[in-house]
């Protein structure tokens, strides 16, 4: 994705006008997105950390709802929502070190515009820091994953993202996962991260499903291929998952979330096979321990 920073408007612009709502398929915990949680937690947020184009899109974001703008507004009345002070310090920051003489000299939030659209690359790619605020929380309760103390997770930037409205003192119920090519934690609205107040339904899940269990159990998963780095890997319905051992055997197909369930009276090895439109796409043998949750996951291309 390239972000055209002609003055960073266009960030700005894009973060300040009314956005395409959020798309998930659910915001709920299921027992799929819990057993394939890379970090589930209870915490409380502490603090923010933002870069200085993720924390001037979002002062122009909260200046314009605060302003009465409508979407019609002039753009000279978008550009005056920030400071000709704050304005400096981010062409400090995005324009090349010799045009810093220009920009202190620079007596006018146009003059300033003027030098970014002459000075900073057209074709210059944001980085993960631009398009998200890093939120910092302390662990209250873990209930997958490792974590201590405090844990930073990155939040995107817009309702579009499915951003999360985050506020300092505030608990939730947060669900991250890694990105695959900088390793670190994001989190969405769509992953079931929530505030704690509205949680009670999933908390109810999660503790079912990670408290001690009677019987061993066996759980299945058929996931597809993220469509993008970051994302979650999306559940496939109507995978059939037979599982066969000596003296067992059972075939179930999985449902909306990607998943099945076998309760097993007995420990040992179970081979699974796992088809779709009657072709074998994937087979393994898991060893279910006595008392224990035993989970595999097929990742389907």
């Amino acid at each position: 994705m390239k972000l055209v920073i002609a003055a960073c408007l266009w960030l700005l612009w894009l973060s300040a006008r009314p956005a395409s709502a959020c798309k998930c398929a659910s915001t709920g915990l299921s027992c799929h997105k819990v057993y394939t949680s890379e970090l589930l937690f209870i915490g409380k947020v502490v603090g923010f950390e933002r870069s200085p184009i993720a924390n001037y899109t979002l002062t122009v974001r909260e200046r314009y709802v605060g302003s009465g703008l409508d979407r019609d507004a002039d753009q000279s009345e978008i550009d005056n929502l920030l400071t000709l002070h704050e304005w400096r310090e981010l062409a400090v920051h995005l324009a090349p070190p010799e045009a810093r003489s220009r920009i202190d000299e620079a007596m006018s939030i146009t003059e300033l515009m003027s030098i970014l659209k002459e000075e900073v690359l057209p074709d210059r790619e944001p980085s993960e820091e631009d398009v998200h605020q890093r939120v910092v929380f302390e662990v209250d309760e873990l209930f997958r994953g490792r974590a201590s103390g405090t844990v930073k997770v990155f939040n995107p930037i817009g309702s579009a993202a499915c951003e999360i409205p985050f506020e300092l003192g505030k608990s939730y119920l947060v669900n991250a996962y890694s990105d695959r090519d900088t390793g670190s934690l994001h989190t969405r609205s769509c992953a079931g991260t929530k505030q704690l107040s509205e949680a009670e339904d999933d908390l109810r899940v999660i503790r079912a499903a990670t408290g001690p269990q009677q019987l061993p159990q066996l759980f299945i998963y058929a996931t597809a291929n993220p469509s993008s780095p970051g994302r979650n890997s999306p559940p496939v319905p109507g995978v059939e998952i037979q599982a066969s051992s000596d003296g067992f055997g059972s075939r179930k197909t999985t449902d909306k979330t990607g998943s099945v369930q076998f309760d097993i009276s007995a420990a040992g090895r179970y081979q699974i096979t796992a088809r779709r439109n009657e072709r074998i796409v994937g087979a393994v043998e898991v060893r279910v321990e006595p008392g224990a949750f035993t989970q595999h996951t097929f990742r389907l291309k």
